[in-house]
């Protein structure tokens, strides 16, 4: 039986940013809220083609990678696991291979395609999300359907990764962090970011930084997908993972299965455009915070929404030249403030534990709660490790995005911009340029999908109050993949199914299971 949506005691982590934003984490199990009825068309069965692979002609060059078969083997947890091989560089694909993890639940019903998932990025695990309760995001009949599979893309995770810094490493440079006033404190941050970059370099694969653009990410989801057996992609892909989708239409139309891209970003806009509109989204999600948080009697701050946001940027702005002790030997820092914050906006059924930890730091000094909610953000275990999703995304982000020219002049000038923009996140969002410090050379650039005018149905799933991935996003993508479909949840936080209401996963379970696409113009 499959467990209920239901919310968790433990914090919800935030699907992986998709730029700049400071919060990380996985896709959240939601609670069940309404429910509404929402009619539309029928296509073909999800097991219509199962096990057809074989007659998908392998791309040139290519054949022994499209020969191989996923053999599973148990792992722990009641979970089998497998790997595939990938070329390190597609355009030489004799040379060195990289493996790709998979992992899917071990009682997962046999004989029926599978449904690959990624919760986002980049550097989200999928291995990791589906270990930690994952599939129970979907629906019973979903799950009946489909055998649903996690992977870690090249670069993440327990396949082929990259590795840049040790957990104290990481520790000591989350604790130097701070906001540059001039050109020569601009300058610090650039040598932090080259120091860092070269860390990167020493530490992952040979010439793996240089290939780890979404292009070659979508090229081998075609090649999982074909090893798993299956003549088409079936795909839930969470916040970035839309990117990866919809790339992966793009590139390989005539195997593309029934796609859920829950979270849209817009793949034609450049970074500082995805920054920008993040960090103007997470100022309205602040203010509703805020709100709440008045409103609800526990607030450390008194008086209106308005004054809780004065006292909070001041509090803030404080710890950057005073952060907080904590009796493990770290500091508390703003950055870490803004990491803990940053949760509760994600996911708002976060916003008490948020709200406690605030009370904690502000009235008594004690930043033990809120720090445990940075540590969240940023992937850190209670041993003092960390997972390389940060590394991922940073690496992954360096492929996809131009690098700039590391002009500190530029670099101050754009931070002031963001503050603008964003009073309060701006100063924690916009001083970032650590991609112009990467040693692998840019290999793709921002451009609109061009989606195939006879592509399958897909589904773009966007929330209104999105503040990672913002609704527009969702809108122009559809405008880029002929024949998809926007699914509009009217709520708060990032991406909808599995943590929104009834309405959402019976769309969505309705689509993956029969096809059945919302009609246009559908809400929830």
């Amino acid at each position: 039986m499959t467990p209920p949506r239901s919310a968790s005691a433990r914090p919800s982590r935030a699907p992986r940013r998709p730029f700049r934003a400071l919060a990380a984490g996985l896709a959240a199990v939601g609670l069940l809220l309404a429910s509404c009825t929402l009619p539309g068309t029928s296509q073909p069965s999800a097991s219509d083609g199962a096990g057809d692979a074989a007659a998908t002609p392998a791309p040139a060059g290519l054949e022994s990678y499209y020969a191989q078969k996923v053999t599973w083997e148990d792992c722990n947890g009641g979970f089998v696991c497998a790997s595939v091989q990938a070329p390190l560089d597609y355009e030489k694909p004799d040379g060195e291979r990289i493996k790709l993890a998979l992992i899917r639940e071990r009682d997962a019903v046999q004989g029926r395609q599978s449904l690959v998932i990624n919760p986002g990025g980049p550097g989200g695990s999928g291995v990791s999300y589906l270990r930690n309760g994952g599939a129970y995001s979907f629906g019973e009949d979903v799950r009946n359907e489909y055998a649903v599979v996690g992977f870690d893309p090249r670069g993440v995770g327990e396949s082929t990764a990259v590795k840049c810094l040790s957990g104290k490493e990481n520790d000591q440079r989350r604790a130097a962090a701070s906001i540059p006033a001039d050109e020569a404190q601009v300058g610090e941050l650039l040598q932090d970011s080259s120091a860092y970059a070269k860390a990167c370099e020493a530490n992952s694969p040979a010439g793996l930084l240089g290939q780890l653009g979404t292009k070659n990410a979508a090229r081998d989801l075609d090649i999982i997908r074909n090893a798993l057996g299956d003549a088409k992609l079936n795909y839930l892909g969470y916040s970035y993972g839309t990117k990866l989708g919809a790339t992966f239409a793009e590139l390989f139309p005539a195997t593309v299965g029934r796609l859920v891209l829950d979270g849209a970003m817009d793949p034609s806009l450049d970074a500082d455009a995805v920054g920008g509109a993040q960090a103007e989204a997470f100022e309205r999600a602040l203010d509703l915070f805020l709100q709440d948080c008045v409103d609800g009697g526990a607030c450390p701050f008194p008086g209106t929404a308005s004054e809780a946001r004065a006292a909070l940027t001041q509090w803030v702005h404080g710890l950057e030249a005073s952060p907080l002790d904590l009796q493990d030997g770290r500091v508390f820092t703003a950055f870490d403030a803004v990491q803990a914050i940053l949760l509760a906006l994600y996911e708002p059924r976060n916003a008490p534990r948020v709200t406690q930890g605030l009370a904690s730091a502000i009235q008594d000094g004690d930043a033990t709660d809120l720090m445990a909610l940075a540590d969240l953000s940023s992937d850190r275990a209670e041993d003092g490790s960390y997972s390389n999703t940060n590394d991922a995304f940073t690496a992954i982000n360096c492929q996809d995005y131009s690098h700039g020219d590391g002009n500190a002049a530029s670099i101050l000038a754009r931070g002031k911009e963001f503050e603008k923009k964003a009073p309060f996140f701006g100063r924690y969002m916009g001083y970032d340029d650590a991609c112009s410090q990467w040693p692998a050379a840019q290999t793709e650039a921002p451009a609109a999908i061009k989606g195939s005018a006879d592509l399958a149905p897909i589904l773009i799933v966007g929330t209104t109050g999105d503040p990672a991935t913002p609704y527009a996003w969702s809108e122009a993508l559809s405008k880029q993949l002929p024949n998809s479909r926007v699914l509009t949840w009217e709520g708060e936080g990032h991406t909808a199914y599995g943590r929104s209401n009834q309405c959402v996963a019976a769309a969505v379970d309705a689509f993956l299971v029969k096809g059945t696409l919302p009609e246009s113009g559908a809400r929830c």
